[in-house]
């Protein structure tokens, strides 16, 4: 059984220890800073955006581990729609991921943010691109996916305005393997 003495120490000891931890924890929020940063994100995987009439009509694509890429032989477009929910924050980027192993014109995967206008006013329906993301400059090596990021500004108003994202996955040769991943909206 410890002593009075021995007990009080001990517990003198271990106090001194939690002062010196919140001091070094202060310290080192003084040091490396207390800024919180807030980032929101958005996404969908590329089998859960709706393909269009023709990539249906002309069997273009197939649909794997939430990938689209063209079937085998393919080529032309294949377009996808992805409903964007409303978003308790104001998006500022567009991203994509993607595979696209050549820089050869005409085969690439693009990305747009769209609104469409809602209401019965006069323009209502009228679609906007807001931004587009393109794979383009970046072909894929060694067989990994990658990514693409367009940043902008814009006025998002949902209460006003329907928004989705448009996959475009072109390819003009057989032989290139163009896929998209996913779509991304961030702040």
């Amino acid at each position: 059984m410890l002593s009075l003495n021995t007990h009080t120490f001990l517990r003198m000891k271990t106090m001194s220890r939690i002062k010196v931890a919140m001091a070094l924890a202060i310290g080192a929020t003084n040091f490396f800073g207390s800024v919180a940063y807030a980032f929101d994100q958005w996404s969908m995987n590329a089998t859960s955006c709706t393909p269009d009439a023709g990539s249906i009509r002309d069997n273009l694509y197939i649909g794997t581990a939430g990938t689209v890429k063209f079937a085998p032989g393919k080529v032309g477009n294949i377009i996808l729609y992805c409903p964007v929910p409303t978003l308790s924050w104001t998006p500022t980027s567009i991203a994509i991921q993607y595979y696209d192993d050549t820089a050869a014109p005409g085969n690439h995967v693009t990305a747009q943010f769209i609104e469409m206008s809602l209401g019965n006013a006069t323009g209502a329906g009228l679609i906007k691109s807001v931004a587009t993301v393109d794979s383009d400059p970046a072909p894929t090596t060694g067989g990994n996916s990658k990514g693409a990021i367009k940043t902008f500004v814009h006025a998002y108003e949902p209460k006003s305005n329907a928004y989705y994202i448009r996959v475009d996955v072109s390819r003009t040769n057989a032989n290139a393997n163009e896929t998209i991943y996913a779509v991304v909206l961030q702040n």
